[in-house]
């Protein structure tokens, strides 16, 4: 796996030592601050249900408020030439 050392490499030499935790850590963060509900961003960054009522909820299985939230609350940072 050479691009994976490769990413971890050019990461730690940014001062990202984490690796690729510093992008789930980000984007949970930038999620969060847009208030996103908790079960989407659980959902999003594939973490398993928190509780019991968490297993009630059916937002992860509704494409378009999913679609509609990720429309509203976007990447959290610009692409190159965009």
């Amino acid at each position: 796996m050479p691009c994976i050392k490769t990413l971890y490499q050019r990461l730690k030499n940014a001062g990202i030592p984490e690796g690729f935790h510093a992008f789930r850590r980000f984007r949970v963060t930038h999620l969060r601050s847009k208030e996103v509900p908790e079960d989407l961003i659980q959902y999003w960054i594939g973490h398993a249900k928190a509780g019991v009522t968490d297993r009630y909820s059916k937002l992860s299985q509704n494409l378009e408020i999913r679609k509609s939230w990720a429309k509203e609350v976007g990447l959290g940072f610009q692409l190159e030439g965009k």
